[in-house]
């Protein structure tokens, strides 16, 4: 059986693609999207697919709690902890849901997710884009990223879009998010 996991890291893995090393990203070195600098022990060059899942169960899905969520949310989320980090993320969806910001997923925060309806996945893409032209404004090396940026987020939203319905089936057959 496929899981939420499953389908959103997928599609990451398609996103992220092979190795890079733009000297001018923040991330250094990366492969499947796991940059040398969130992740120093790793071996990059070494580095599988699958030890990449594990990563990205461990360092980005399980901290923004993706299974207690309902899936397009939780995939828009995870797209967001990988290329932003978990806390970012986190920050973000908190200022959408007008709760505690503590850059932490916690019971409140995932009560407030599981209340709040899907335009809550639109308001989030918005203050994720937003967050990316502060940093333009900030760090104006930046600005060569920030077509990438949005064309990312527009793509996430496209296949947000294709889970609403596969994460509504579920949830009408009584099956878990």
């Amino acid at each position: 059986m496929t899981t939420s996991f499953d389908q959103a890291v997928a599609v990451i893995l398609r996103l992220e693609g092979g190795p890079s090393n733009d000297p001018d990203d923040a991330g250094k070195r990366t492969k499947f999207g796991i940059s040398e600098r969130a992740h120093p022990d790793v071996d990059i060059d070494a580095l599988t697919r699958e030890r990449a899942i594990e990563i990205y169960r461990s360092h980005y899905w399980s901290p923004v709690r993706g299974d207690q969520l309902p899936l397009p949310l939780a995939f828009v989320l995870f797209d967001a902890a990988v290329n932003q980090g978990p806390d970012i993320a986190a920050r973000l969806l908190q200022q959408v849901l007008r709760v505690e910001v503590d850059g932490v997923i916690g019971a409140e925060t995932v009560a407030a997710a599981r209340r709040a309806g899907a335009e809550t996945v639109i308001a989030f893409l918005e203050r994720r884009l937003a967050r990316y032209e502060e940093i333009v404004v900030r760090r104006p090396v930046q600005l060569k990223y920030l077509k990438g940026w949005r064309q990312r987020v527009l793509r996430i939203h496209r296949e947000a879009v294709k889970l609403e319905p596969a994460a509504e089936s579920k949830h009408e057959n009584g099956g878990s998010q």
